[in-house]
């Protein structure tokens, strides 16, 4: 590893970092101060501040006619700068969210180590974390699962009332989506948790973490069944720490994981063993999807960053980069953006010696489309992917967020996703109908 990527990756408060050159600006951007442009950009060097107007709320930062910003932001803290409560240094990093299986639900892990659940049918989240109605956040002690940062967490399948979630001290909490009360509580001593992800049909977990092993547990007796290690000398095993590890949705002994090493293991749970494996994405984060014969990944890197898979095959089938962004802001381009699009000369400075860096990934459950989200250019993407012609078109973009995305998921009809930032925002955005 790199002494620089070590170095972007690590912090004294939590496990994921951002590379922001900027950090060093006395003048703090608040959530709630996002500029808007008031006429058609001509050239990057013609925004100045006396050309940008104070934006007092989120508005709609989508460039695409098919998608738009639902009014609802989720947040754990108060993020209104005149609230007499706000603290700029107390966001809690929203690392890892989740929708439930009828997608009424969506719960959130955060880098304070507490765990919220909003719900989407009305008002009443169990810490009335909804933003638009005003109300002040209550530290409510039932949500503080840990002193660590919650890394990862699940919903189980078939039991909509059970969260299974991981925290960077190596613990592992199963709770009560109701109370937030942990009914079992696990440890892996010495071991930062990362990841967690139940099979099929919930009888097994695997979690992962700093010490390069799989581990597959029983969920019923909540036993440890196997350390998952390569028995051949011819199959590597992680040199690095784990970030991410994914049962098949089709296949329920197959289980496949990756993190820093720029390796994907592929494990047979029948023999509890790695029976293959991929070289390529550097995974930092829920970088690994399934869907069908499909698998999606997405690398914490400056190139190659998005790359779909044939599972049947083992084999890449396409490899793409989000695009540089001084081509796609280039004069001709610039003179066609939108006049509401939200930026700032800073963002698109910043954005310009920065490239992008993705952690997470979601395939759409019912078309070939996909999220992706990531750091330094703060990106949040939807692809399409034509299987029959090998293409790769946008549908929706915004690189031009105040914070980095950890995190994202479809809801279970695929018309609406979530994604989930360091500003401990949860934005949910919608197809138009």
């Amino acid at each position: 590893m790199d002494d620089d990527k070590q170095t972007m990756r690590t912090t004294n408060t939590s496990f994921m970092t951002h590379n922001n050159n900027n950090n060093n600006n006395n003048n703090v951007i608040l959530p709630d101060e996002l500029f808007i442009i008031e006429k058609k950009l001509k050239n990057i060097n013609d925004i100045k501040k006396n050309e940008i107007e104070l934006f007092p709320k989120l508005n709609q930062n989508i460039n695409n006619n098919n998608f738009i910003l639902n009014d609802n932001f989720f947040s754990p803290s108060p993020i209104n700068k005149n609230d007499p409560d706000f603290d700029p240094d107390s966001y809690e990093e929203c690392f890892t969210l989740r929708y439930n299986h009828n997608s009424t639900q969506i719960a959130c892990g955060y880098s304070s180590g507490r765990i919220s659940i909003f719900n989407l049918t009305n008002n009443n989240n169990n810490n009335n974390n909804n933003n638009n109605n005003n109300n002040k956040t209550k530290k409510n002690p039932l949500n503080k699962i840990s002193s660590f940062p919650i890394t990862c967490l699940r919903w189980k399948p078939n039991k909509p009332t059970i969260l299974l979630c991981v925290s960077a001290d190596g613990f592992i909490y199963e709770l009560h989506s109701s109370s937030l009360k942990p009914l079992q509580k696990l440890e892996e001593p010495d071991n930062p948790l990362m990841c967690v992800d139940y099979n099929m049909d919930g009888s097994l977990f695997a979690t992962g973490g700093n010490d390069k092993f799989l581990r597959l547990y029983d969920d019923e007796t909540k036993t440890l069944i196997s350390k998952l290690i390569s028995k051949k000398y011819t199959l590597p095993e992680h040199s690095n720490r784990i970030f991410c590890c994914k049962f098949s949705p089709n296949d329920n002994n197959l289980l496949i994981s990756g993190g820093w090493d720029n390796t994907l293991l592929l494990y047979d749970i029948r023999t509890r063993e790695v029976s293959n494996f991929l070289y390529g994405p550097h995974l930092a984060g829920d970088g690994i999807d399934i869907k069908n014969n499909l698998m999606l990944t997405v690398s914490w890197d400056k190139k190659d960053q998005i790359s779909l898979w044939d599972l049947r095959m083992n084999k890449i089938i396409k490899i793409f980069q989000v695009n540089d962004i001084k081509k796609e802001y280039s004069n001709e381009i610039v003179e066609e953006v939108r006049n509401d699009i939200i930026i700032t000369s800073e963002e698109i400075n910043r954005s310009i010696n920065n490239e992008t860096y993705l952690y997470s990934c979601k395939f759409n459950p019912v078309d070939n489309s996909f999220v992706v989200t990531g750091s330094n250019r703060n990106v949040m993407r939807v692809y399409d992917y034509n299987n029959n012609q090998g293409k790769i078109n946008v549908l929706c973009k915004n690189d031009f967020l105040e914070t980095p995305c950890y995190c994202c998921d479809w809801n279970k009809d695929g018309k609406s996703f979530c994604f989930g930032c360091a500003d401990s925002m949860v934005r949910l955005i919608e197809k138009k109908k």
